[in-house]
């Protein structure tokens, strides 16, 4: 039949050991992060690939994968992968930490220590990789305590966060994570991606 140009994937999931499916019907299966994750064409969903879309017809040909999808480098950040799928789209798998269409959505975590009750100013961006250090942040919070003594917000701020500092004091260790989102992608291909046909 003729050649179809869907705009857009659905379905898709990743899946466990135990939950993985033994084929993708329709669809594409890859294997990912210990599993396999199905890419369904338009017009079919689930695990599987063997549910059709409500409204969205096959129109009767075949879906061919476009081998140039992935030509522009559109996944962000380090340790993505680009993989061609149905018609002109592509699909970005993401590392673990980061997620988003384009993986351009994370969270980047570091460890800051006070000892013997010294002040101690701490610049995590300066060891962060590239696309995050260029992206938009949020302020850290306080992931994980350390510490014996409680790091109250009173031992840890962030009013130096403009300029990418987070003081802790008190004898306060604890490891915090930030938020990234939305770095542009000149900045993100200084990360590490590759790409699948």
């Amino acid at each position: 039949g003729s050649e179809c140009n869907p705009s857009d994937l659905t379905g898709t999931k990743s899946c466990n050991d135990g939950d993985c499916p033994e084929t993708c019907n329709e669809g594409i299966a890859i294997p990912w992060n210990n599993g396999l994750s199905c890419i369904c064409p338009p017009h079919k969903q689930g695990p599987q690939c063997a549910e059709d879309v409500v409204g969205v017809s096959s129109c009767g040909c075949q879906w061919t994968v476009n081998s140039d999808a992935c030509a522009s480098d559109p996944c962000l950040g380090q340790g993505s992968i680009c993989m061609n799928t149905f018609g002109d789209n592509y699909r970005c798998l993401c590392p673990p930490g980061s997620s988003g269409e384009r993986c351009e959505q994370g969270t980047f975590c570091f460890q800051c220590s006070s000892y013997r009750y010294a002040k101690r100013t701490c610049e995590p961006m300066a060891r962060a990789p590239a696309y995050i250090r260029d992206a938009t942040l949020r302020l850290p919070v306080l992931n994980k305590q350390i510490s014996r003594r409680k790091c109250t917000s009173d031992l840890w701020g962030t009013d130096q966060w403009s300029s990418r500092k987070l003081w802790v004091n008190g004898g306060c260790r604890a490891k915090f994570c930030v938020t990234y989102f939305k770095f542009d992608k000149d900045s993100a291909r200084r990360g590490t991606s590759a790409k699948i046909n």
